[in-house]
């Protein structure tokens, strides 16, 4: 309508309007990965195919993961470089330029992959000694901090990434480690295990006499040895003369007097620092003295003769004793004893000399003949 008062003053136009209904996304529901395998790649897919728009406009879809990488489609698949939580982003538009033509939304992603244990290597140890757990190798591919709790299987437990822990008694024993990352995941934990062979040293137990003499067949008896872990043991002897010989009951015969040192190694062939044990005894060999009369002897009826055992010996140096037997019937004690025969005859006398070892076979007997004549009657010549 213009003002200019005549019939065609006015005029008709029409004007399209349209209006936009904004989209709506949807980025699907949080998604929370678990991945026991370390190695497995920390792979999502995003389906976006949720969001609609009442228009029926067609729809872009883009989407930002939350790690600095984005993509576009409707579904799409993305690896993350590790675990840990990372908002999504989904942006929708329906490519209408309309200030309402975008919508937005998010999901939260949360991803880990367990933790590696490890505990280390089998070990054996001595009973008592002192152990140290180091689970220093443990790791965690996604960086978490990790937590680490021991079982020793002793019934004794320990926290730290190393730790030291004993062990009193003998066994094989089965330590646990335990790392957490501490994300509170399906998957935030892993164990390792090692096997801990606790020995016990065995003892050495030797049964023998203290002295014997030279020839004598000695007994050596380590059946008392014992081994408090059960193990079958290996019996070793040195018997000092530079001779060995093996086994719990042995025999040795030693052909030199002497002090000897024998020593017994037994074994509970476990390859440990406490696996053998060694034990001492010192056995006299004695050598039996030599018994030395001097020649034989003639004499008188009634003479008083002495008897002398001083040329007598003893290599060990032992304190000899003397024993004489006449012959008849009489005997004396002595290094030098005097004895007088009241008849004629031809005498057997015995000396016998003894040492005070105390072992059996420690004396020796040598004799000689004793010649006693009638005293001889003085021939008087009268002048």
């Amino acid at each position: 309508m213009d003002d200019s008062g005549t019939i065609c003053d006015t005029g008709i136009d029409k004007l399209k309007v349209g209006v936009n209904t904004s989209p709506v996304a949807d980025a699907g529901k949080d998604t929370f990965l678990c991945k026991l395998d370390p190695d497995e790649p920390l792979e999502v897919t995003f389906d976006g195919s949720g969001s609609k728009d009442l228009d029926g406009d067609k729809l872009a879809y883009a989407w930002d993961f939350g790690d600095g990488q984005t993509a576009e489609g409707k579904v799409v698949k993305h690896t993350y470089a590790k675990g840990g939580e990372y908002i999504a982003k989904l942006t929708v538009t329906d490519y209408t330029n309309a200030k309402c033509d975008k919508s937005i939304a998010t999901k939260t992603i949360v991803l880990n992959r367990a933790p590696i244990a490890d505990a280390g290597v089998d070990l054996r140890i001595c009973a008592g000694d002192k152990v140290d757990f180091d689970a220093s190798k443990s790791i965690d591919n996604d960086g978490d901090s990790l937590s680490y709790t021991w079982d020793f299987g002793d019934g004794e437990k320990g926290e730290g990434k190393t730790v030291s822990h004993k062990y009193e008694k003998g066994g094989v024993y089965q330590a646990k480690l335990f790392v957490d990352d501490n994300t509170k995941t399906d998957c935030s934990s892993a164990s390792d295990k090692v096997l801990v062979s606790v020995n016990s040293s065995p003892k050495a137990v030797i049964a023998s006499k203290d002295a014997v003499s030279v020839g004598q067949a000695v007994n050596f008896d380590s059946s008392s040895s014992n081994d408090l872990d059960g193990d079958k043991l290996t019996h070793t002897w040195d018997f000092g003369d530079g001779t060995s010989g093996s086994g719990n009951l042995i025999k040795h015969n030693y052909s030199k007097g002497g002090l000897y040192k024998v020593t017994l190694v037994v074994d509970d062939s476990k390859n440990t620092n406490c696996s053998s044990s060694i034990e001492t005894h010192y056995i006299k060999v004695n050598t039996p003295p030599t018994a030395n009369t001097g020649p034989n002897l003639v004499c008188c009826v009634n003479d008083e003769v002495e008897f002398d055992g001083s040329k007598s010996s003893d290599l060990d140096g032992d304190k000899l004793t003397y024993a004489w037997d006449f012959g008849d019937g009489e005997t004396a004690e002595g290094i030098k004893v005097k004895h007088a025969y009241k008849n004629i005859g031809v005498y057997k006398v015995r000396l016998t000399v003894t040492d005070d070892s105390g072992v059996e076979g420690n004396s020796s007997t040598s004799s000689f003949a004793a010649t006693v004549n009638a005293t001889p009657v003085p021939k008087i010549e009268i002048m």
